[in-house]
């Protein structure tokens, strides 16, 4: 898992250099287009770690709150066609719900989580192994962990 430190280390330089998102950044600029390879790069990453490279992660990603917005946004995802590969494209969000402990808010993390359910069904993907999975990589430890919210967004 060397790689995964690589990008865990160049995540934290990215703090340094780009500073607050939300201020300095909108989806789809051009700078941040590294950026999202390299987060699309971790979520992959993420899936195959063990316990202790993941936990590693979700620290990383909650001391670094432009990492987390982009990822709670799913801005990373922008260079990601749904349609080219969709199952891919769900795990790559479910990921990200996991790498981010649920998000920002619990709330709005349920109603995506339920949406990417009802688009999966609706193109024949069966959502329920991809949940499961993912939430149980994902921390339960959080006051509205990741892994209860992927666990209810299936019923």
């Amino acid at each position: 898992m060397d790689h995964l430190h690589e990008l865990i280390e160049k995540m934290t330089a990215w703090k340094a250099s780009v500073g607050n998102i939300e201020a300095v950044h909108q989806p789809g600029d051009a700078e941040l287009q590294p950026v999202y390879g390299e987060l699309i790069d971790l979520a992959n990453l993420y899936l195959g770690a063990n316990h202790e490279d993941r936990t590693t992660v979700r620290r990383m990603v909650a001391s670094n709150r432009s990492v987390k917005k982009v990822l709670d946004e799913g801005w990373f995802l922008r260079s990601v066609s749904p349609d080219a590969d969709f199952t891919h494209y769900l795990r790559l969000n479910l990921a990200a719900v996991s790498m981010t402990d649920g998000g920002f808010d619990y709330r709005g993390t349920l109603g995506k989580l339920k949406q990417w359910a009802q688009d999966a069904r609706n193109r024949g993907v069966d959502p329920a192994p991809h949940f499961t999975e993912i939430a149980n990589i994902s921390n339960d430890q959080a006051s509205f962990s990741a892994k209860g919210l992927l666990t209810q967004a299936l019923k």
